[in-house]
Order: structure tokens, then C-alpha cells, then sequence
């Protein structure tokens, strides 16, 4: 095997590790069997490993996660597996572990280029786009037709750079694990700020936004969950015929709040369901240059939901619209503990 496995019994103590594991803890097996399991995985310091899969959901249903090992005196990042086997003489578990550290370093080293080439564009970027305005607005001087035709083109890909860019940097504050403000939100105030944000822009497309029944409170960073439904309208405001209408309601339901955003539009095939949460991705080529957008509003808010605990996905019916929902947990679920959104940070995504 190229990664390292580590075999416990129901105790956590070390029973055998294989040679991967061995170069990858920077010792032999002999220094390891006999041993608890969190002397090299300090995840398990106080816990055995049929706790951790009780503890952790996204262990339990054979999930990946990050976590940190131990070698030669210090922590470094690594990907865990962990599940559990019957065996004769009693249940056994197995830890696969693989080395994350180039990778890490690799995407930090990506992260900064992408930020700091965001940043320099940004700047001039403002600058342009606020002459463009005085100029459009004739604060300079009389504005011919054709020089305002020209005008509004720059001014509206200018404003489309300018929301890329953004986007990105929101994208790669959200990958690098930005602390959320964690407090009871109520989902009725989230999502009448949300429609508030988008009224205009559905009264320009003909598009009428109708607040079906609201309830419940979740454990959130409000100004980020406002971000999410926003982006869930807007995006449903985009792709519905004028006339539509663009319904969002939210309810309360075995201890989690689910929050739906559903459209007119054209619907969304059932291969690109789970690719249209990805960044820069379009169900149709021609999205970005007819309707605007720049691909990464569902990818953001999928980082925000994750963050919160939650999920988020899409039903449609190709012809006849979509429907988008995310789910988070009840406050009460989450017993109005402020430290939970900081166990949903960058670790264990």
C-alpha cells in the first residue's frame, strides 16, 4: 500500500502498522505496537477509535478528514480514514493515513498568488470603474450616443471584473478556514434582508419574489448566510422567464431548518446537479456571456453551508424549474454552543 494503515483494538492500542505507515511516522513498527493510538495521532490523545466514529459523522459514514500526526517531535497535516472490522477474536479498527504537506503547502503557496494577483487588480480596477461612472454620468463633460454606448460596455465589463474578483477572494478566504461570528440568527430576518438585496434586480428582470411561510433559528454568521440566500435568489432570478415567479420559505423539521429557493426556469439536467456547485462552472457555455455571472456564487455558498454544518443541493424537473435547498441545524440541535462553527473550519472539510 502507498499510504499508511494502523490496526487498533477496541482500546486504541496499536496492533500493527504497515510499512507505509512506518516511513510515514519516521519509525519502525516494533516503537509503535503495544502502544495508544494517539501517540502518533494526537486526534485520539483521549478517545478510542469507536468513539471517534460516534463523535464524528463524517468519519462515520467512511469519510475523509484532516488531521495532524506526530514525527520526530512535531505535528504535520495528514488525510484520515477511519472504519471499523469484525474480527474472531473482537472488533479491530483500521486508520488510513496519507501526507498532506506538499499538498497544503502547495495550496497556500496558490492562495497567496491568487490573492495577492486579485488584490493588484482590484486597485486600478476601483479607479477605472468610478471615471467610467463621472464619465457616463456627463460630470466631465457632454457625452455624445456613441461615446455613451461605449461607455456602458466598459462600465458593465469593468463591474463584471470587479465581481470576479471579489468572488475569487471570497472563494480563497473561505478555503483558508475565515472565522465565522457564530450567534442565533432567525432565518425569517436572514431571508427578508436577502430579498431586500435582490428586489431590484428582479423588478429589472420582470421577476416577482414571493416569501412563502419562514421559521426557525439556526446557530450562524448571519452576514454569510444572507450571502448564501442571495445568491440562491439571485441565480434563480437569473434563469426564470419574465412573469416568473421566485419562491423562498424556510421550515423547521427533525431538528434542522431547510431553507428553499425554487424557480420557474428551465430547469438543470441531472448530470450537472452536483457540478453546478463547483466554481466557474455553467450548465450552458453561453451563461456567462447572456446572462452575467461569474460561476462562483453555488461554489461559495457551498463553502459557507459546509462551514455551518450543513448541506445543500438542487431537485429540478428540466422544462419546468428548480428548486435549491439547504439544511442547517435547529439552534436547539446545536444547543446555542458559539464553538461549533470553529470545529467547521478549514480542518475536516
Amino acid at each position: 500500500m502507498v499510504i499508511g494503515l494502523v490496526i487498533t483494538g477496541q482500546d486504541g492500542i496499536i496492533e500493527s502498522v504497515n510499512p507505509a505507515a512506518e516511513r510515514l511516522f519516521g519509525t519502525v513498527s516494533e516503537d509503535l505496537v503495544g502502544r495508544h493510538l494517539g501517540v502518533v495521532l494526537p486526534a485520539f490523545a483521549d478517545q478510542t477509535p469507536g468513539k471517534a466514529l460516534d463523535d464524528n459523522r463524517r468519519l462515520a459514514i467512511g469519510g475523509v478528514v484532516e488531521s495532524e500526526a506526530w514525527r520526530s517531535g512535531h505535528t504535520f497535516p495528514v488525510e484520515m480514514a477511519l472504519y471499523g472490522f469484525p474480527t474472531a477474536s473482537g472488533r479491530r479498527f483500521a486508520v488510513s493515513l496519507r501526507d498532506i504537506s506538499e499538498r497544503q503547502a502547495l495550496d497556500r503557496l496558490k492562495r497567496d498568488f491568487v490573492s495577492m494577483v486579485s488584490h493588484e487588480l482590484r486597485t486600478p480596477l476601483t479607479s477605472i470603474h468610478g471615471s467610467l461612472r463621472l464619465l457616463r454620468s456627463g460630470s466631465l463633460g457632454p457625452v455624445t450616443s456613441a461615446t455613451a454606448t461605449a461607455l456602458h460596455i466598459a462600465d458593465r465589463n469593468t463591474a463584471r471584473l470587479l465581481s470576479l474578483i471579489n468572488d475569487i477572494l471570497d472563494c480563497e478566504r473561505l478555503a483558508a478556514g475565515e472565522a465565522l461570528q457564530a450567534a442565533p440568527v432567525s432565518m425569517a430576518t436572514v431571508i427578508a434582508h436577502a430579498v431586500g438585496s435582490v428586489q431590484t434586480f428582479a423588478d429589472e428582470s420582470a421577476v416577482r419574489i414571493e416569501q412563502a411561510h419562514v421559521e426557525g433559528t439556526v446557530l450562524g454568521d448571519a452576514d454569510r448566510l444572507v450571502q448564501v440566500v442571495v445568491n440562491l435568489l439571485a441565480n434563480a432570478i437569473k434563469f426564470s422567464p419574465k412573469g416568473a415567479l421566485v419562491s423562498v420559505a424556510s421550515k423547521e423539521r427533525f431538528g434542522w431548518i431547510e431553507v428553499t429557493v425554487a424557480d420557474q426556469g428551465r430547469g438543470i439536467p441531472l448530470d450537472q446537479r452536483e457540478l453546478v456547485f463547483e466554481p466557474f462552472h455553467q450548465v450552458d457555455r453561453s451563461d456567462a456571456r447572456q446572462r452575467g455571472g461569474t460561476g462562483l456564487g453555488l461554489a461559495i455558498s457551498r463553502r459557507i453551508i459546509d462551514r455551518h454544518r450543513g448541506a445543500i443541493g438542487v431537485e429540478s424537473v428540466e422544462g419546468k424549474g428548480s428548486t435549491f435547498w439547504f439544511r442547517l441545524p435547529a439552534a436547539r440541535a446545536a444547543g446555542l454552543d458559539t464553538r461549533a462553527l470553529a470545529l467547521a473550519s478549514g480542518n475536516g472539510r
